[in-house]
Formats: structure tokens, sequence, C-alpha cells
């Protein structure tokens, strides 16, 4: 069992459908995500930079866009510099291609920043 499955374990039952969707849906929108529990919840990441997170609360599952104030998209909330999050209560509000594409759009930003930081860091030797 990963550290995401027992994570999942303890989940409300009453919102591990969604988590589960939600957690599919990351893994199929970008191949080769890593997934793993980094501040005690699961959390996504490509070549090491951080992509998105989901986290269970009282009553509804947030997914987390790492740079999702980069993005646009009316499920998007939140005010901060750089995360947004979906906030999901049922799974008939999970709404799957728009998901999809805001978590691939991250996925490519996430690529091409890490892109840069590669090609500076070799420039710099």
């Amino acid at each position: 069992m990963s550290d995401v499955d027992e994570y999942l374990s303890k989940v409300d039952p009453k919102l591990r459908r969604q988590f589960q969707k939600l957690r599919s849906i990351v893994k199929k929108a970008l191949p080769g995500v890593s997934e793993a529990v980094k501040w005690g919840v699961p959390y996504y990441s490509l070549h090491g930079v951080g992509v998105a997170s989901i986290a269970d609360y009282s009553g509804h599952v947030n997914l987390y866009l790492m740079q999702g104030a980069e993005l646009s998209s009316d499920l998007l909330e939140g005010t901060g510099k750089g995360m947004r999050h979906v906030t999901v209560k049922t799974l008939a509000e999970i709404k799957e291609t728009e998901i999809t594409r805001l978590i691939r759009e991250a996925g490519a930003r996430t690529a091409r920043s890490s892109g840069r930081k590669s090609r500076r860091a070799a420039n710099a030797q």
C-alpha cells in the first residue's frame, strides 16, 4: 500500500469517491507524474516540481494547483500569489474535461519552468 493509498483509506467515506476521481484525473492527465504524501496530503510533481495536491476537509475535497494563479477557469478559487483550488462537494460537481485541461496546462507550465531552471544551471557552470 502506498502512502497515498493509506491516506485515502482514512478519507471520510462520503468524500472518498470524489477524492479517488480527482486522483485518477491527475494521474491520467499527467503521465509520469510522481505521487507522494507531502505536507500531510497527496502531492503530485513533475521533474521534482509540484503541480497539484488533493486534500479532504469536512464536507468537501480541494484540488490545489500550485501555479493556479497563472491559469484561467471559473472553477478556480483563491486569491494567493500562486496557488488556486477547485472545491468539490459531490461527484457530480467534478467537471472532468475542465479539470483535465487545467491540470495539463499546469503540468506544461511546470515543465517549461523546470526546463528554464535546468538551462540556467547548465549556463552557470
